[in-house]
Parts: C-alpha cells; structure tokens; sequence
C-alpha cells in the first residue's frame, strides 16, 4: 500500500486519495510503513526528513506528537507539524486542523476562522471532498479564507413563480411602501414583513414577484427570513400548492445558520420531504439527542443501572462537547490505543465502542474493496460483542452500554480528529479482544 494512503488512515480521514501513491526516498517510504505497524524504530530518520521540510514526514511527527505514539504526547507540537505538514502541501493534514479547531481539539481553543483556512487550503491542495467540507461551514468565514469559489449558493429557489394578477393588485398603506424601500435596500426584517403583507394578506406596494425574490435574498443571509420563506413554501402561498421538500431545504438552512427553533418547524414537516431536501441528518441528531435525554433521565430513576452519576455526566459533556479528549487506553501487550470517549465502560470496552462506531462508518461508505470489507466486518462484529459482554464491558447491563456509545457516537461527530482509524481497528481487534479478557467488572 502507498504510504500516502497510509498516512491517510492515520489521520482518520476516511477520504479516497485523488492521484497517483506518493514516491517519496525509499528508506522514509520503509520507516514510514514501520511505523504505521507501531514499529517506531526508525522515528529518528522520519525526524531529519520532518525537520528537512518533507511534508509526509512532518505529519506522521506531527501524529507521534499529538497521540504520543514514539514520542511523549505533546499536542501543541504535534498541532506545530500538522501545520508545517499542510503549508509543505499535505492535504490531509489541512484537514485535520480543521477540524482541531473547529472542535477545539487536541488542546487548542475553538477558532472558526482558522478551522475555515485550513479548510480552504485542504481544497486548494486537492482535497476531493473539500467543496462539501467548505459548504458546511460559515460563509462568511469561507469567503474571508479565500474560498469562496469553492462554495454553492444557497438553497435554489426552484418553485415556479404564480402569473402576476392581470389586474392592480390593491394600493398598499405608505407604511408598506415605507418597507419596500427597506426591503430593497436589504433588510430581512423588512423583507420578511413584506413578504407577510404582499404574499399573505395580497397588499403589495410592488409585485408578489418581487416581495418573493427580496424574501429570497434575505433568506441567503438571515435565518428568520430562511424560515419565513420555508413557511411559505410549505403553505402553498406561493406556487399555488404546497411545496414541502422547498420548505425543508430553507427551514433546515435557517437552523445550519444557529436558528434552534427552526427545528420545531422541520419536525412538524412530512420525513420524506425532509429526506429530499438533504436536511434529514438534522433530524437524526435531534432524535439522537432526545435519546441520550432520555437514557440518562432512565439511568438516574432506576438503582439497576451502573454508576447512572457518571454515565449522566459523560453523556451530557458528550452532547454539550465539554470532554476533554480523553487520554488513549493502554492494552496488555503495552500498546497505547486511541479512544472517542471515557465512559463508566471499561477501558477496552471504550476501545471497542470507538472502533464499532468507527469501522460501521467506513463499512456506510461502501469505498473499501471486497476482501477489506470482510476483514472489517470481522472485527466489528468482534467490537459489538465485547461491547455487549458485562464479563468485559465493565459490568454494564444493555441500557447502560447503549448510554455509553450514544457517548461515543456525539463525541466521534464533535472531535472525529480524535478517532482511531478504521485501519487501526482491523488490525488491533485481536489484541484488544485478548487484553480485554482480564477486564473485571
């Protein structure tokens, strides 16, 4: 295998590589792949290669650094390489600062605008999901970056417009003309409330059309206007009939843009029009986090449920991202292994929750090849039952283990920078089943 395929791995980034492998010199082709096989022999030469500029060898220091994985952990150097790794033209590495910051991962503080930049970067040096990546976060903050050709409008005003009225539409007060001139000069307040008198109660000091297209305008950039104009869509006030998978593309745009009560309004809206409009993994968060509310109520009226203090409070800073990122467990044979979340789950049972998580996103994908897919479903098979086992779980009976990889499913959503990589998992699950076995509960 290719040693930038590799590399891509340990990153976690799950991204197929566009281009050919990566030639790099022979003997930092060979320590590389050593090391990836936790054989760290040979970190020294990837070290002069890292400090001579090489941009695979400044990101696998970089992940030494920040797992601790052939040098003591030290995230803020390890963030130091990952950086020099993505100016040197690593693609992957961009990526993962991206999300470091996006998340506040690894130590740093939460930065939205350097999340963007390095998101911007990772496009710009190939990264084939970069487009997507950049279309999810802020705008504002994208354009700022310098990649705003990467990005698509928003939502496409795609209903078919009504035939103006033959006849003069009825004069309006001065006050509505008042905000016509408002509207037009871009307020979505504005906007909104003309859109109410022109298109709702037909008192336009212009034309429908034209209270339609400000409206429209004003949703690209507000989301009070955003779910103004799904509620028009979705009662048929424009078009003639109702325009469901329209008002869901808008309603579901206004709450990407931090409008919390729009959520009300997609869930009022029929799941398949949902599903259309792309905005159906809103839901299921939403679902997901009515779930983990409900577990942790249940965990705390039963005596039957483990440590419910301390599965309430994993669950909760695993919903509000308050967790820092938990330390990797260490197994029998002394090898040190990544973890999504420290739940009242032991140790190895952690390992094994981030790793199902992990391996059943990769298998969602359907990239890997044939044999590479029964090898994976293999060993998330293996993760489920040890998961499942009170003998090697920790002694946590099924309401409690759901509790815990609710955990770890926010927290692989949150910091997916932190994840192990579905290569890893294949390949420690035999490892981690043994050390497992003296797990007590």
């Amino acid at each position: 295998m290719g040693t930038r395929k590799h590399i891509a791995g340990l990153l976690g980034l799950a991204l197929l590589l566009a281009g050919p492998a990566f030639a790099g010199p022979p003997e930092l082709d060979a320590a590389i792949d050593a090391y990836l096989e936790k054989d760290y022999s040979e970190i020294a030469l990837i070290r002069r290669y890292a400090d001579a500029g090489e941009a695979d060898a400044l990101a696998i220091i970089g992940q030494a650094y920040l797992y601790g994985m052939g040098y003591a952990r030290d995230q803020d150097l390890g963030v130091t390489y990952l950086t020099r790794a993505a100016e040197a033209g690593d693609w992957p590495a961009a990526v993962q600062l991206s999300r470091i910051y996006a998340y506040g991962d690894a130590g740093q503080a939460k930065d939205a605008a350097k999340s963007a930049e390095f998101a911007v970067l990772a496009a710009k040096l190939g990264d084939p999901a970069g487009p997507r990546r950049l279309s999810q976060m802020p705008r504002e903050l994208v354009i700022a970056a310098g990649g705003g050709a990467y990005l698509s409008p928003a939502p496409a005003d795609t209903s078919p417009a009504p035939a103006e009225a033959p006849v003069p539409e009825p004069a309006a007060p001065s006050s509505e003309s008042t905000i016509l001139t408002r509207a037009r000069s871009g307020s979505p307040d504005a906007a909104r409330l003309l859109a109410r008198f022109c298109l709702r109660q037909n008192q336009c000091p212009s034309t429908r059309t034209e209270a339609h297209d400000l409206l429209v305008a004003a949703a690209r950039k507000d989301p009070s206007a955003a779910t103004t104009l799904g509620a028009i869509y979705r009662d048929g006030v424009w078009g003639g009939t109702p325009q469901m998978v329209a008002a869901a593309q808008w309603i579901g745009y206004a709450f990407e843009m931090g409008l919390e009560s729009a959520q009300y309004m997609l869930e009022d809206l029929p799941r398949d029009a949902v599903r259309e409009a792309g905005k159906e993994h809103i839901l299921i968060q939403l679902e997901a986090r009515d779930r983990v509310a409900a577990a942790a109520a249940s965990s705390q009226s039963t005596d039957a449920a483990p440590a419910p203090g301390r599965l309430a409070a994993s669950l909760a800073d695993a919903i509000f991202d308050r967790a820092p990122t938990p330390d990797p467990v260490t197994l029998a044979s002394g090898q040190r292994f990544a973890i999504l979340a420290d739940t009242p789950l032991s140790p190895n049972g952690d390992a094994a929750a981030s790793c199902l998580l992990v391996i059943e996103k990769e298998l969602d994908t359907g990239r890997s090849e044939l044999a590479e897919t029964a090898l994976l479903q293999v060993a998330a098979n293996a993760y489920r039952s040890l998961v499942n086992d009170p003998t090697r779980n920790g002694g946590l009976d099924r309401d409690a283990v759901t509790m815990a990889v609710i955990s770890h499913e926010f927290a692989l959503r949150q910091r997916p920078s932190s994840a192990p990589t579905a290569l890893d998992c294949r390949r420690n699950y035999v490892p981690l089943l043994a050390s497992a076995s003296g797990d007590k509960p």
